[in-house]
């Protein structure tokens, strides 16, 4: 299970935003199986954790679901974190596509 981030500069999302969290891989590899450079390697397509939600309409998700987004929808923020850069993206609901189980 892929542990939630605090963000040093709370974030708020307002209306029908969310703030997703993109989780950095864990053993980096090519398709051929070659493991990759230790450099911070992130999943930027398509899945994340719900961080923060807006509060002034009712959404079908809940802070801590894994979901599937449109692949070119947000805007990304970069936070450092314990002098680690981290990823988070600001979508709207409708941005998001499936919450996996």
């Amino acid at each position: 299970m892929i542990k939630m981030k605090e963000l040093k500069n709370k974030i708020k999302p307002v209306g029908n935003r969310v703030l997703l969290y993109l989780p950095k891989n864990e053993n980096p590899k090519s398709d051929g199986g070659i493991l990759l450079p230790a450099t911070p390697q992130y999943k930027i397509k398509g899945r994340a954790f719900i961080q923060e939600l807006g509060k002034e309409v009712t959404m079908k998700i809940k802070k801590g679901d894994r979901v599937i987004y449109d692949e070119y929808a947000g805007l990304q923020l970069n936070q450092k974190i314990d002098g680690i850069e981290e990823i988070f993206l600001l979508v709207t609901e409708d941005d998001i596509i499936a919450i996996e189980e």
